[in-house]
């Protein structure tokens, strides 16, 4: 029996875990008597496990993304998430306005149809069914942004997480400019989540779309 990690693995959850595995062994002050090599393969196990657990916790966060149309234009919650949103558009710094999803689903949906005999129901079947043809073409691009997304979302879990553990062990006064910080990162991390997930779902309909008509 073999076990091997995959780059989504190692980013999306191996990375995250240990991250906060270390955050909690450093603040806990906890030392091990173990050999080196011992505790290498320890704090990678439980580093993927709770990596693991981070995806999960973040997940659940990614429902309560927004966007600056969602609020009045004069309000301040506008202005502070559009300036999120301005952030997160120079951070990811790719172009994500391919082809949309309205642009090019109903084409889709007819070569789906008309050469698989496939008839959809919703956005998500069509998105499935781009997202197995850019799979099975072996679509690079594919794996590294939704590894992307995977790591943006166990981060944010990891900053939800952490804020309030510190603020309960009491191991440093937290000024309120931290807690600020805190939530703006979060809210950044989300927020490039769903560009990564926009550019992923534009070029795998594309691929989708591309392979179709070659067919």
């Amino acid at each position: 029996m073999s076990f091997s990690l995959t780059f989504y693995d190692t980013i999306s959850h191996l990375v995250p875990g240990t991250l906060l595995l270390l955050i909690i062994l450093f603040t806990e002050n906890i030392g091990f008597s173990f050999p080196a090599t011992v505790l290498t393969i320890a704090l990678l196990f439980f580093g993927y496990v709770i990596g693991q657990t981070l995806l999960v916790v973040g997940n659940i966060l990614y429902n309560t993304y927004f966007h600056p149309n969602q609020f009045g234009k004069k309000t301040i919650s506008y202005k502070l998430v559009l300036v999120v949103h301005k952030i997160v558009k120079s951070v990811v710094r790719q172009n994500y306005k391919n082809p949309t999803r309205d642009e090019l689903e109903p084409k889709l949906n007819k070569l789906f149809e008309k050469k698989l005999g496939l008839k959809t129901s919703s956005h998500l079947d069509t998105f499935q069914i781009c997202d197995s043809v850019a799979a099975e073409l072996g679509l690079l691009e594919r794996d590294v942004l939704l590894a992307r997304q995977g790591f943006y979302r166990s981060l944010s879990a990891l900053v939800f997480l952490v804020i309030p553990y510190l603020i309960a062990r009491q191991t440093m006064a937290i000024p309120v400019w931290i807690l600020l910080v805190g939530t703006l990162t979060l809210r950044l991390f989300l927020y490039a989540h769903t560009y990564y997930g926009q550019i992923r779902r534009n070029q795998v309909y594309l691929a989708a779309y591309r392979k179709l008509k070659e067919v």
